[in-house]
């Protein structure tokens, strides 16, 4: 039950750390298309670091490591088996910890998000004027059988258990 409880909390903590790099990209000078609470650089102080979500990549990484060090540590053998349950606790800890600090970064970075519309548009009509993307009606049709292929698949999968 405790390997259980971590590795289902962690993945709370490894949804963050998506969001949260999902964030980062969009953020990135390259991109552009969204701002944060920005942090500052030790190295390059023109920097503006989006550290609320880069704080929850860092934790987020951190939980599901510590819920993995759950998953790869020898059970119990005996009811009060030495070390054993001393390892798990101090990794179901960890991973609370983590998974508690990535939720807060997240909500942060979140709650200081200005989405730059007009870098958003740029960005778009760029890239669907290279020369190897598809029109709009073929990126729907790629999509649509893209879902298709999903959903044949689902079912086979879970038909199959």
């Amino acid at each position: 039950p405790v390997v259980s409880l971590g590795v289902t909390v962690a993945g709370s903590a490894r949804t963050m750390e998506k969001i949260a790099a999902d964030l980062m990209v969009l953020a990135q000078t390259e991109v552009g298309e969204i701002s944060m609470r920005p942090g500052g650089s030790t190295a390059m102080s023109h920097k503006a670091n989006p550290v609320d979500a880069m704080r929850a990549v860092a934790a987020g990484r951190l939980a599901t490591t510590a819920a993995a060090g759950l998953l790869t540590s020898s059970p119990p053998r005996l009811e009060r088996d030495a070390g054993s349950w001393q390892v798990e606790w101090r990794l179901i800890g960890e991973t609370f910890d983590a998974t508690a600090v990535s939720v807060r970064a997240v909500n942060r970075a979140l709650a200081t998000v200005e989405v730059d519309e007009g870098r958003m548009d740029a960005n778009l009509k760029r890239s669907l004027e290279e020369e190897d993307r598809p029109d709009a009606g073929e990126i729907d049709r790629l999509i649509e059988a893209a879902v298709t292929i999903f959903e044949t698949t689902r079912s086979d999968l879970v038909s199959g258990i």
